[in-house]
């Protein structure tokens, strides 16, 4: 069986999207868990109407500490599946996402699969990510490791990791890829695009709120820092790996230089990252250029 937990917070415009698509799929052996986490909108209702129509499959759940950590935690908790797909109440699954997805985790006696998807921009513009997953490490460094939507987990691995971190509140689900990566679970993967991704107004990882958008880089820099302290514990960084996870951090860091400039500045005179003057140049003229067309 899988569990699908989906975290609900003021979803209400989408949420049925999200809950249909699950219905859709080729493999029936699955349940719902719906985790309100303080709506104030009409999402509780619309959670009552598919729990009253669907009673056998879908349960619905309140969590009262804001986030969705807590919330998946919750589901988590509850979940009767063997293996559990965390799914944004903004996104929604393409129907042979289950049935493909375990067809290849059994197969492989994976632990954890990570999947393609395709992000579809608010102006309606669609673009598939496929990950090729050449270097396990240097697809975590890229964040190229799937998308909470895409990916789908064996239950007792997360139990066993202690679920999702509650302490962060931008890039938990690559903290939690990290902690079951270095237990050495075995991974397989999915090229086949499996979630469509939609990009929302108050999309986390898109503000432009100056504090938040620190919040994000200052984790985010701290999760590749603590890879390549990892990776050296392990005999494993070597100079080609960690030129890599440098640059990620690098150009990371300058794409978000208009929000915090002070930050950012700070952050790479503190790094001292191993990022060549050709790359620097290159990355300094690209976002130069795309600040220059942003005023246009």
């Amino acid at each position: 069986m899988i569990s699908v937990i989906v975290p609900c917070y003021n979803c209400a415009p989408y949420l049925a999207r999200a809950i249909e698509s699950v219905l859709a799929q080729n493999h029936a052996d699955y349940e719902i868990i719906l985790v309100n986490n303080n709506s104030t909108d009409r999402t509780q209702d619309i959670i009552n109407d598919y729990v009253l129509k669907y009673p056998a499959i879908i349960s619905s759940y309140q969590e009262n500490r804001r986030g969705a950590t807590f919330a998946r935690n919750l589901g988590l908790s509850v979940a009767k599946g063997q293996y559990v797909q965390f799914l944004d109440a903004d996104d929604e699954l393409e129907p042979e996402k289950f049935s493909r997805q375990l067809e290849l985790m059994e197969c492989s006696r994976a632990g954890l699969l990570l999947g393609s998807f395709t992000r579809i921009r608010r102006n309606g513009v669609k673009f598939e990510l496929v990950n090729k997953y050449d270097h396990l490490w240097k697809s975590f460094a890229a964040s190229q490791l799937g998308i909470t939507s895409s990916n789908l987990y064996r239950a007792e691995d997360i139990r066993n990791v202690g679920g999702w971190n509650e302490q962060l509140s931008s890039c938990q689900e690559y903290d939690l890829l990290f902690n079951l990566l270095i237990r050495n679970i075995d991974v397989c993967y999915d090229v086949i695009s499996s979630a469509k991704i939609h990009e929302v107004a108050n999309s986390i990882s898109r503000t432009t709120n100056k504090e938040r958008t620190i919040e994000i880089l200052a984790e985010y820099v701290k999760q590749r820092q603590q890879l390549k302290v990892y990776l050296k514990s392990q005999g494993k960084l070597d100079n080609k790996t960690e030129t890599f996870i440098d640059l990620c951090i690098y150009r990371t860091l300058l794409g978000r230089k208009l929000h915090c400039k002070e930050f950012v500045v700070s952050q790479l005179n503190d790094l001292r990252l191993k990022v060549d003057i050709v790359n620097r140049f290159k990355l300094n003229l690209l976002y130069t250029v795309r600040a220059l067309l942003n005023k246009i």
